[in-house]
C-alpha cells in the first residue's frame, strides 16, 4: 500500500517541486536533457551518415564501371579502388558502432541509478562516469564533425552539474514524499535503495 501511495503524484505537490527545481535549484528538465543528448550526437552522427552515403554511392559507381571495363589494366585499377572503398566503409562502420555505443552509454549514465550497483548517481560520481564516453566522442570528433562536434561536446560537459542537480532534486522529492507517507525508516530505505532502482 505504501508503495502505491508513494508512486501517486498529487498535481499541486508535483507542480511545486517542478517550480522549485526550475527556479530554486536551476535544474534542467527532461526536455532539456533530451535536447542536450540530441545536440551532443548530431554533428558526429550527421557527418558519419553523410560520409557513409558517399562511400556507398562511390562503391556502386566503381562496380558499374568495372562491369563495363574490358581493358585489364583499367579493371585492375578499378578493383583496387573498390577494395580501398570497402576498407573505408568497414572503418566507417566500426566508427558508427563506437558512436552508437558511446551515446547509449551516456544515456544510461545520465540516469538516477547506476545500472550495475543500483546506487543513486549524484554530483561528482555522475561527472566521473561521463569522462570516458565523452573522451571517446572527442576522438571521433577529430575525424567527424571537427570543431562543431567538439563544441557540442563542450556544451554538454558544461551542463553535467545541472543533470546531477536534477537527479538530486528528484531524490529529495522522493524522500519528502516517503516521509509524508510513513515514518518507518526501513520502508523508506527499501523504497529508495531497492524498489525505485529496480522499477526505474
Amino acid at each position: 500500500t505504501v508503495v502505491f501511495k508513494c508512486c501517486r503524484l498529487n498535481p499541486q505537490i508535483f507542480y511545486r517541486w517542478i517550480k522549485l527545481a526550475v527556479s530554486g535549484l536551476g535544474c534542467v528538465s527532461v526536455a532539456d536533457l533530451f535536447h542536450a543528448l540530441r545536440a551532443l550526437g548530431r554533428p558526429i552522427g550527421s557527418t558519419l551518415g553523410r560520409q557513409f552515403a558517399q562511400l556507398k554511392k562511390q562503391h556502386e559507381k566503381l562496380q558499374s564501371q568495372l562491369s563495363k571495363a574490358n581493358d585489364l589494366t583499367k579493371r585492375q585499377a578499378l578493383q583496387a579502388q573498390i577494395e580501398t572503398n570497402v576498407v573505408a566503409q568497414q572503418r566507417l562502420e566500426q566508427d558508427q558502432q563506437t558512436y552508437h555505443e558511446t551515446l547509449e552509454e551516456i544515456s544510461q549514465i545520465i540516469h538516477p541509478f547506476a545500472f550495475d550497483t543500483h546506487h543513486w548517481q549524484l554530483g561528482k560520481v555522475l561527472a566521473a562516469h561521463l569522462v570516458k564516453p565523452l573522451n571517446s566522442l572527442s576522438v571521433l570528433a577529430e575525424s567527424y564533425g571537427g570543431d562543431r562536434a567538439q563544441k557540442a561536446i563542450d556544451a554538454f560537459e558544461s551542463q553535467i552539474s545541472y543533470f546531477a542537480e536534477g537527479i538530486e532534486a528528484w531524490r529529495q522529492w522522493v524522500k519528502a514524499a516517503l516521509q509524508a507517507e510513513t515514518p518507518n525508516e526501513d520502508i523508506q530505505n527499501w523504497v529508495l535503495m531497492a524498489l525505485l532502482p529496480w522499477v526505474y
